[in-house]
């Protein structure tokens, strides 16, 4: 038996450039409510059922041009209107940002957008504001992270100045440990030019950030930043399995909203957040 279609709601939300585990998800909890602007080579490589027609749009995410005037023209045919948008991949944000903004729509603006995104300008922000986080320093040489190491003799963290993901993303506590790590950087690295998840930044001078490496456990926030506060949705915990590389996460626990030893109560997060 066919699928029976979702009906489309006349106040849709714009989905910017996610995967299509996700386009199905969403697509299930919220049937009708959403329109997907997708890259068309996660239509093309998905397993998942496609979309009905209405509810998405296949078009090169970079190509804002070509976004504007395929959804102007789904609007028209289809008789929606967008409501809201949403990005749940940090390499599309630049993009929703930019649509947002193009069609009166509320989202963080580019240069907010940005800072989030640049592992070296969030920190100064963040410090800027008395926000405590790890010493940072930019580098190019081997030797200038040798040189980092000598100053924070306890550890630290290398990975690309630019880019998402966490599979070059390595701990050092030895001179060559630091070598080997920079070199699987730079490997890793020229391996994946043309990839959008490490495209440059204007900002992006430098191939790597290295970083002080902190002990103890790491948690993750997903936290809605309004105009007078910060609204904590959700903290997690993540888990690490010691015998895969050092920044990969297997997996998250749902942390109680409540503080304990570990983590801060949420009025204390939320008051630092919205520093």
């Amino acid at each position: 038996m066919a699928e029976k279609q979702s009906e489309l709601k006349k106040n849709q939300v714009l989905v910017v450039g996610t995967t299509s585990d996700y386009i199905e998800w969403i697509r299930k909890i919220r049937p009708g409510q959403a329109l997907f602007l997708t890259e068309p080579k996660v239509r093309q490589s998905a397993t998942e059922p496609c979309p009905d027609n209405g509810e998405e749009i296949l078009c090169p995410i970079c190509d804002i041009d070509a976004a504007v005037k395929a959804l102007n023209h789904h609007q028209k045919i289809f008789g929606v209107t967008l409501s809201g948008i949403t990005c749940f991949d940090c390499e599309s944000m630049e993009t929703a940002s930019i649509l947002a903004e193009k069609m009166g729509l509320p989202y963080p603006d580019i240069e907010a957008v940005r800072n989030s995104r640049d592992k070296f300008i969030s920190k100064q922000l963040w410090r800027k504001h008395q926000i405590p986080c790890p010493q940072t320093c930019p580098v190019n040489t081997d030797i200038e992270v040798l040189n980092f190491l000598n100053q924070v003799p306890a550890g630290i963290v290398l990975k690309p100045f630019c880019g998402s993901g966490s599979e070059l993303v390595f701990k050092c506590v030895t001179r060559k440990e630091c070598e080997n790590a920079f070199n699987a950087v730079a490997d890793g690295l020229a391996a994946r030019t043309g990839n959008p998840l490490f495209k440059p930044t204007d900002a992006g001078i430098f191939q790597m950030l290295a970083e002080e490496w902190v002990a103890g456990p790491e948690f993750s926030c997903d936290f809605l930043m309004e105009k007078d506060r910060a609204v904590i949705l959700r903290k997690t915990r993540k888990i690490k399995v010691d015998s895969r590389p050092f920044g990969t996460i297997s997996g998250y626990a749902i942390w109680p909203e409540n503080g304990d030893d570990q983590m801060p109560a949420n009025d204390m997060i939320a008051d630092l957040f919205y520093r």
